[in-house]
């Protein structure tokens, strides 16, 4: 038997046995499912808030992009200087990767790279949420006065992390009011 004939032959048992396993120790459907909220329609498609920062996220890299390349120059300074850092040292892990399919590969791996870098550290930034909230009761009205106006507020259409963690089973498993979304995950 070659070689090429067991690496597949190999491949395909392991998807096999994947696929099989699936089967007998499914653990289920999630528990949690948390859908984007739409904020408007346009023609009956549903704007969500998902979309929303999708098109923030491509408004900053694409803007950063035309701005390091607005007037580009042999020895590079500022922001020029940053993105060609980023991308010298992003190329120089792919090319360690595979170097044979690096020239290929690059442009799309990077550029997916660069959109969930810039997505995940805006999600970092303290927002809050498109739309009213009105809370039920005090405690929750308290709860979202706290953590709006803490350190660790909310990212941006996420839930503040301390309430995640010191969050109670049962609670979690309640139809959640119009403002439950910020105390849970």
């Amino acid at each position: 038997m070659s070689g090429r004939t067991r690496t597949i032959l190999i491949i395909v048992g392991a998807l096999v046995v994947g696929y099989v396993s699936t089967l007998f120790l499914s653990p289920g459907p999630p528990v949690v499912s948390v859908s984007a909220k739409t904020l408007f329609t346009i023609g009956g498609f549903p704007f969500t808030n998902s979309l929303l920062v999708t098109l923030i996220t491509n408004i900053i890299v694409v803007g950063l992009a035309i701005a390091a390349t607005r007037n580009m120059q042999l020895v590079p300074r500022g922001l020029q200087n940053v993105m060609e850092a980023i991308i010298e040292a992003l190329y120089g892990v792919f090319r360690n990767v595979n170097e044979k399919y690096v020239a290929r590969a690059f442009p799309l791996c990077a550029s997916i790279f660069l959109f969930l870098i810039t997505a995940n550290y805006l999600g970092l930034v303290p927002s809050g949420e498109f739309g009213p909230c009105k809370p039920h009761s005090q405690e929750e009205a308290r709860v979202a006065l706290a953590t709006e106006n803490s350190p660790f507020g909310n990212g941006i259409f996420g839930a503040p992390w301390p309430l995640r963690a010191t969050q109670p089973a049962q609670q979690a498993r309640r139809s959640p009011p119009s403002c439950a979304h910020r105390a849970q995950t």
